[in-house]
């Protein structure tokens, strides 16, 4: 999962970088990493949620 969260701080900050030089919140590059950032953290939602079934089925909360 940390690897997870460090590729999520760099396309943040590669977004914010974008974003600033393009002056465009539509410009196909910002969506890209707009849109990569979405997935690592759709990729930690799913962790975490199979990481909480597992304990609630072990019966540990």
């Amino acid at each position: 999962m940390n690897k997870i969260w460090q590729q999520i701080e760099e396309k943040r900050k590669q977004l914010y970088t974008l974003m600033a030089c393009y002056q465009d919140f539509q410009h196909p590059r910002v969506i890209e990493t707009s849109q990569s950032i979405d997935r690592l953290l759709n990729q930690l939602y799913s962790i975490n949620k199979s990481i909480n079934n597992s304990r609630f089925r072990s019966g540990n909360k």
